[in-house]
């Protein structure tokens, strides 16, 4: 299923769930709607969110990464954010989530699969903006985003 939903001026998200989960749109676009006021992200950023099973997540893993085994999420940046696109239609990136893995993962992290299904959303927009995680010092930077969009997030579920 592939929908579009506008989000206050002119940011399009577009989402696919070719999963077998039920995606929750409504409350996505208010964390994603979040996230984006939090980041300071123009609205002129578009947003795709394509959500796999397994197997098109370790394919697609494998394509883009060299990695022969499934993933939770892979963030694809397109259009940096910057003071001068604020009025031309931009595309933030392309995320895709395997909600299975998701849940593999939370439950081995002993964390609320909701909960990081929707952290896996803030991850993946900080990937987008150029965060990493590889290094200390950009992990501890990245790590401490995530605690505070999260902690804004959990504010509203």
């Amino acid at each position: 299923m592939s929908i579009g939903i506008q989000r206050r001026n002119n940011m399009n998200l577009e989402i696919e769930n070719k999963s077998s989960f039920t995606i929750h749109e409504k409350k996505l676009k208010e964390f994603i709607s979040i996230i984006y006021q939090k980041l300071n992200i123009p609205n002129n950023f578009d947003l795709s969110i394509l959500y796999v099973d397994v197997k098109e997540m370790q394919e697609l893993h494998f394509k883009w990464m060299k990695l022969n085994t499934p993933t939770d999420v892979m963030s694809f940046p397109m259009d940096p954010v910057d003071s001068q696109s604020k009025n031309k239609v931009k595309i933030l990136g392309d995320v895709i989530i395997c909600p299975s893995v998701c849940w593999s993962e939370s439950t081995f992290r002993r964390e609320n699969p909701a909960r990081y299904f929707v952290f896996l959303h803030v991850h993946a927009i900080l990937h987008l903006l150029g965060y990493d995680h590889q290094k200390f010092q950009a992990r501890r930077v990245m790590k401490k985003l995530e605690r505070e969009l999260m902690i804004e997030i959990d504010k509203v579920k």
